[in-house]
């Protein structure tokens, strides 16, 4: 989670995608010792609502 938190704005969705899976296999076992889920949760929102424009010039077109 602090490697998250450090490389904030330097995390591209493909980083994201695997904080994700990390924090879904997590729930998904029940363990709740290893991490904060609420606040990796928390976290990775922030992050992907952050790396998310809403400038379409600046989107990618195919």
């Amino acid at each position: 989670m602090e490697q998250l938190k450090l490389t904030k704005r330097q995390n591209d969705m493909h980083i994201l995608a695997c904080f994700i899976r990390l924090m879904q296999y997590l729930e998904e076992s029940g363990e709740k010792d290893i991490i904060d889920l609420t606040a990796l949760k928390a976290e990775l929102l922030e992050q992907v609502k952050g790396s998310i424009t809403q400038n379409t010039a600046e989107w990618d077109i195919l």
